[in-house]
């Protein structure tokens, strides 16, 4: 048989087996809707949407079948001219590779979409789903939002929750009116060495003073985000009364301008960001606020790209910042001119040691291409990375350990986004200040 007849040949299986799986759900909650519609049932679908209303989606069903995968099936309601119905998000499959493998199908007769995919049990993902019109481009992104069945969402993001029997649990971001409090001030500063501005969001301890043992201090980017979408206050307020770490004062940096291209270029290791943080920021955090000047009580962190300047700054201060805290960390960012990539991880292993201690975090569902974008994002959004941080994470991990370093590795069912970090911080926090 000749080649191009054998792959007629396979693709048509393929064909076969995808469209006998649309016909018989493998949720037992779609099947039996199936059934009931196909019997004439009139008030079936009625009933399933209630029953949606009360337990919320998505459909977490044959948990018992397998060790360690469940199955997921995504819920929207729509009709029969919504279109096409697509669910966005890292989950574990190949999500944005090919587009047919995040598009929900309609159940027949009915105005029930739905998609069901086999997700590690200890899954905790944000994902979004959405519609594109039917007169639309086959390439048309669709019209995203928080699933609406599902209650449970990021705070202050328009994704919504996915958690899995398995996810680890998450004390340290659960409010509690017994916990003291700390406060968060928001400040505008304006950076001489960058010549715009942004906003600081500082938080101080329950009982803050400006006397006795100087607090600890974390500094992190995104802060325009990232306090309300990872519940930073909330943790460290958590973490301080269980007295896993010392009072700490956090500062949260914002971006210049609070657009994406701003931020890409100020965090894709940006000598005059570094200086910003070094020269500016962090003697006037010193001079205003009763926090240490201990390099060992201090860090340094952040999420993606924020992680990968954490880890450069410190790098190059190690006087001034003895931990990194690194989430998803972008350490596959290479400059301009530079074919190999991975460039930061280059300048780790050929420096002499460092006193730092590093904690670096990632999901695995973070092994496909730039969080499931299209083809030119890298271009769009400069930002050079290749495919994997996955993969560009557990090489950093292990170049440190080589070079004799205190690395705390964590590796999570997520993906690239709040639901993933949001777990992450607090065991962070734990393990770089929770050692004092």
């Amino acid at each position: 048989m000749k080649a191009q007849s054998i792959q007629v040949f396979c693709l048509a299986i393929w064909a076969l087996a995808a469209l006998q799986a649309q016909s018989t759900p493998e949720s037992p909650t779609i099947r039996a809707l199936a059934q009931a519609v196909q019997d004439g049932n009139s008030t079936a679908e009625d009933a399933f949407w209630r029953q949606l209303d009360e337990r919320g989606s998505p459909l977490v069903e044959r948990t018992d079948e397998d060790a360690e995968y469940a199955l997921v099936t995504f819920v929207w309601k729509g009709s029969s001219s919504t279109g096409r119905v697509v669910v966005s998000g890292q989950l574990g499959q190949l999500t944005g590779t090919r587009p047919g493998d995040n598009d929900l199908t309609q159940l027949a007769n009915t105005g029930v979409w739905y998609r069901s995919y086999w997700l590690r049990k200890d899954a905790r993902a944000a994902y979004q789903l959405g519609t594109i019109a039917p007169q639309g481009p086959p390439a048309a992104a669709p019209d995203l939002v928080a699933d609406p069945l599902n209650p449970n969402k990021v705070p202050g993001a328009p994704f919504s929750m996915l958690e899995l029997p398995g996810a680890p649990p998450e004390p340290w971001v659960r409010v509690s009116t017994a916990t003291p409090k700390g406060a968060v001030s928001v400040s505008t500063w304006r950076s001489t060495v960058l010549n715009n501005e942004r906003q600081l969001r500082i938080y101080t301890p329950p009982g803050y003073r400006r006397d006795g043992e100087p607090y600890s201090l974390l500094v992190t980017s995104d802060g325009d985000t990232i306090v309300e979408n990872l519940q930073v206050p909330t943790v460290l307020d958590n973490l301080t009364a269980a007295g896993r770490v010392p009072p700490t004062v956090a500062v949260f940096i914002g971006s210049g301008g609070g657009t994406a291209a701003v931020r890409n270029s100020e965090l894709s290791v940006s000598a005059d960001y570094e200086a910003m943080i070094v020269r500016e920021i962090l003697p006037w955090i010193r001079s205003t606020y009763h926090v240490t000047r201990d390099p060992r009580r201090t860090v340094i962190g952040g999420a993606s790209l924020a992680g990968l300047t954490a880890a450069f700054i410190a790098f190059r201060h190690p006087d001034l910042f003895g931990n990194v805290l690194s989430m998803s960390g972008a350490f596959g960012w290479k400059p301009a001119g530079d074919s190999e990539g991975e460039w930061l991880t280059r300048q780790i292993a050929a420096a002499p040691k460092s006193p730092l201690d590093f904690f670096l975090s990632v999901g695995r569902f973070e092994a496909g291409s730039t969080d499931g974008g299209p083809r030119d994002f890298l271009q769009r959004n400069s930002i050079p990375y290749p495919p994997s941080l996955l993969v560009v994470n557990r090489h950093l991990r292990d170049v440190l350990r080589a070079k004799n370093y205190p690395v705390h590795y964590l590796e999570v069912s997520a993906g690239h986004n709040p639901a993933n970090w949001r777990y992450v911080l607090p065991e962070g926090l734990i393990a770089l200040l929770g050692r004092q």
